[in-house]
């Protein structure tokens, strides 16, 4: 049947429900079942952000399925779970016309671009988008820095081993606040609060999501760790382990201008908290060239790679 704005509200079946942090057993038992290794597979990474992306979610016969929107504009993941996809889709599609919005997927990996192109072919246009391709290491690599092309980075930990007088704590409810006051002192000096251009109203959700992982961080699966000196704190961290061997990383906050610190809050974070981690997700660079260069700095195993499909 073509789905139209006239016939979608008697063909969908869709219930969506706001993300409460009660939510997080019934996603969890979705994503673990794909082992997914991209950012978006992550129950904190939809709660974090869903004030910013609006994030909903409903459940359809065997299927997780996640509308996210801004600026006008909406999108669904592809299908989590064991149920079907064609009917899953189906169900996103009459929800989308009955809203008389174009109906898109994103953060489509290249399998599932393959599942879609085979269940509706001919149907979708898909479209790469670089900006949202989440970098991969090699978790042992980040661990021991070994090699000639990561010399310079081991430098900079060595230099920063050897010259400052630093503490490495997990993050627990004793210096919880200690984190969130350096967030704030670190949104001050990038100028969060300043709605001048895009960048700062990215830095503004940001800095609201990484508060929404700390208001409730005894309740979700994050791990998280800070590297004090000289008592202050310098930087914090925030991950997880988002499938059988890969962690996401999904903050990482540092003093830029103390040489070594960022090499060593990430190799420090990864040794202690997730020592048998294979794979580490260090997220997507948004587009941000200096970001795009740092994270190409660390050479990563694979760019994990994301389309959005939009139903012609």
């Amino acid at each position: 049947m073509k789905i139209t704005r006239e016939n979608a509200r008697e063909i969908c079946m869709l219930e969506f429900k706001n993300l409460e942090i009660e939510d997080k057993e019934i996603i969890n038992q979705y994503l673990k079942i794909d082992q997914k290794r991209n950012s978006e597979s992550s129950f904190t990474n939809f709660y974090m952000w869903r004030k910013s992306y609006y994030v909903k979610y409903a459940v359809f016969e065997d299927n997780l399925i996640v509308r996210c929107g801004k600026d006008g504009e909406w999108w669904y993941l592809p299908p989590y779970g064991a149920g079907d996809w064609t009917k899953a889709i189906e169900e996103m599609m009459a929800t989308v016309a009955e809203m008389g919005v174009p109906f898109q997927l994103k953060a489509v990996g290249e399998q599932d671009k393959i599942k879609i192109e085979s269940l509706f072919p001919e149907k979708f246009d898909f479209t790469a988008e670089r900006e949202n391709f989440d970098y991969i290491y090699d978790a042992e690599s980040l661990r021991t820095l070994a090699g000639r092309k990561l010399h310079a980075k081991r430098n900079h930990l060595n230099h920063f081993l050897q010259n400052e007088n630093y503490t490495y704590e997990p993050l627990c409810a004793d210096n919880l606040t200690a984190a969130a006051d350096y967030l704030e002192k670190w949104c001050a000096e990038k100028a969060c609060d300043s709605a001048e251009h895009t960048l700062d109203e990215m830095l503004v959700c940001e800095r609201e999501a990484i508060h929404e992982i700390f208001n409730v961080y005894d309740k979700l699966d994050c791990e998280g760790a800070l590297i004090r000196i000289n008592g202050a704190v310098q930087a914090f961290t925030l991950g997880e382990m988002i499938n059988n061997d890969t962690v996401l990383i999904h903050v990482e906050k540092a003093e830029h201008e103390i040489r070594g610190l960022y090499p060593a809050i990430n190799q420090m974070f990864l040794s202690h908290a997730f020592p048998n981690a294979v794979w580490v997700n260090r997220e997507e660079d948004t587009g941000d060239e200096g970001l795009r260069q740092a994270k190409l700095s660390y050479l990563p195993a694979e760019l994990w790679t994301k389309y959005k499909g939009v139903l012609r």
